[in-house]
């Protein structure tokens, strides 16, 4: 059940929790525990956000990042086991500056790699080489390339949505076009990493997200004339589109750098990661009700201790309980999937941790790991025995630290 394995590593680690509780400001970035265990390093890499991950089968986790050989920038990927690392295996992909990679579930065990890049066929055309497109790649459970890199967006792509349709499957959703008056689309890719045409969902938009609830439905959001809109996604288009609420408000020099979406069982909520003009990084938010036909505005995301504890409903321990307060937090990213308490992974300033949702609030927070300097994203995962795995980027002395624990 929930929290059996973090009870048995309890006594051994209760050192490690005094220590944390205490160091926010001088624990060392390679320190080698977490809150539920070893710290490894998966890669050392010019990553601007944490590695993308999968976790398909209970006890292996899949990772993959951007970084380089012999041969210049490459995608890589590894696995982790009980048995410790695998040896990072490189994609032989044609990358061009390749970035945004996600990881999602395929048929037979595979996985389904996604990743903005140029496309290496057009460099010899001035007009088409600094395009950037949306690719896949389907990747066997040994992690050798099965198919790809295949093209799969039809034009300038700026930001891509990915959710699993539960059959191999995937649903995407992209922006692509002018800069200045984007085009949204839909898309399908099936099971063995073959696109589908792209249909059109929305003018002058941009910054897609997708959700999927356990019983099938897909909603996308998307960004519109300053607002977030909604609208349920099936085979013929978009159903009932509807602005929900206002888009967080930037100011000259700021700068959006990423957003996430993530559901419980009577919420959806979506997040904003921004990186303002005097460089400091702050995440806001907005949720409302399945169903809701209007959303309370964004705020900031930020957190308050109270009294007890929060059952997350995870393998990783009981959280502090928690509502909304001003130990402001930064760089979210939801869980994919639909949970009774909704794990995000977040940036406290200090550490890397988990900020859980519930019924639309903030309902408790759970820090993980001392990190004293976070770039970009943080990256969370589980299998279907709910144990949690949390990576992250960090500063290193050349390159981005890529971390990862778990309550393995």
């Amino acid at each position: 059940m929930p929290g059996t394995a973090f009870l048995r590593r309890a006594l051994t680690l209760c050192g490690v929790l005094v220590l944390l509780a205490g160091c926010a400001g001088g624990t060392p970035s390679d320190a080698p525990l977490s809150i539920w265990g070893p710290i490894v390093t998966l890669a050392a890499a010019a990553q601007g956000d944490g590695p993308a991950l999968a976790a398909l089968t209970p006890g292996l986790l899949s990772a993959a990042w951007i970084g380089a050989d012999a041969d210049g920038i490459q995608p890589m990927m590894r696995q982790h086991s009980e048995a410790g690392l695998g040896a990072p295996v490189t994609l032989r992909l044609s990358p061009v500056r390749p970035y945004g990679q996600r990881l999602l579930p395929a048929g037979g065990g595979n996985l389904h790699l996604l990743w903005l890049d140029a496309d290496a066929q057009t460099q010899s055309d001035p007009f088409a080489a600094n395009e950037t497109r949306l690719f896949a790649a389907l990747i066997t459970p040994t992690l050798t390339l099965e198919r790809g890199p295949t093209l799969v967006s039809s034009g300038q792509t700026w930001h891509y949505a990915a959710a699993a349709a539960g059959d191999g499957s995937l649903w995407l959703a992209w922006s692509g076009g002018l800069a200045a008056e984007p085009t949204l689309y839909w898309q399908r890719l099936d099971a063995a990493g073959r696109p589908l045409f792209p249909q059109r969902l929305a003018l002058n938009a941009d910054w897609p997200l997708l959700t999927r609830t356990d019983a099938g439905q897909i909603d996308v959001y998307w960004a519109q004339e300053g607002r977030l809109w909604r609208a349920r996604l099936n085979e013929t288009g978009a159903q009932q589109p509807l602005a929900l609420t206002t888009l967080p408000l930037l100011n000259a020099g700021d700068r959006l750098a990423s957003i996430t979406a993530g559901l419980d069982r009577t919420h959806a909520y979506v997040f904003w990661n921004i990186r303002r003009a005097d460089g400091t990084a702050e995440t806001w938010f907005a949720a409302g009700a399945f169903g809701a036909q209007a959303w309370d505005a964004a705020r900031r995301l930020g957190f308050a201790l109270t009294a007890g504890s929060f059952e997350t409903g995870f393998n990783g321990g009981a959280a502090a309980a928690a509502d909304a307060g001003e130990t402001w937090l930064a760089w979210a990213s939801a869980l994919v999937g639909q949970y009774a308490a909704l794990p995000v992974a977040v940036w406290d300033g200090a550490f890397v941790g988990l900020v859980y949702f519930s019924g639309g609030r903030v309902a408790g927070y759970q820090r993980v790991a001392a990190v004293p300097l976070m770039i970009g994203a943080p990256q969370v995962a589980t299998d279907r025995e709910r144990h949690v795995y949390l990576a992250w980027a960090e500063a290193g002395a050349e390159a981005a630290l890529l971390r990862l624990t778990s309550t393995r």
